[in-house]
């Protein structure tokens, strides 16, 4: 069983990890599209990424866990899997307090419209541009944007 588990545990991690290494490598890019553009990516290209992507990544917090719980009379290997399963569910928590949270505000099947206000973003044509920003009434931009 325990081996069945570990399988599962790296398989399922590996898949998670595979998701958030391709978004990694499609934000620089990504930045600079215009708000509607992005929408409408989020909403149709990535619809699986949300999906089953969200899926996977609680059976590979389950799982890991699971694995601890059954390796932790195992002295070699209790202490990385614990750490592994604590840090699982660290990254778990993280995603559902700040990026959840920022996802429910992209309307779904919005037909590629913006939010008006969001967390640490300024839609362009908005009034709120931060002081000191480098966001214009023409040129939306985030916290994470670079001028």
């Amino acid at each position: 069983m325990r081996r069945g588990v570990l399988f599962a545990a790296v398989l399922l991690t590996g898949l998670t990890m595979g998701l958030e290494f391709a978004h990694i490598l499609e934000w620089p890019q990504k930045q600079h599209y215009p708000g509607p553009l992005y929408v409408r990516l989020q909403e149709s290209l990535y619809i699986w990424f949300g999906n089953l992507g969200g899926v996977l990544y609680v059976l590979a917090v389950v799982a890991t866990v699971a694995l601890a719980v059954l390796a932790r009379r195992d002295r070699r290997s209790r202490g990385v899997l614990g750490v592994a399963a604590g840090l699982q569910v660290v990254a778990l928590a993280g995603f559902l307090t700040v990026i959840y949270p920022v996802n429910q505000r992209f309307p779904v099947n919005s037909g590629g419209a913006v939010p008006r206000t969001g967390p640490g973003c300024v839609i362009a044509g908005s009034s709120a541009t931060p002081p000191g920003s480098c966001c214009s009434p023409r040129r939306s931009c985030c916290w994470w944007s670079t001028c």
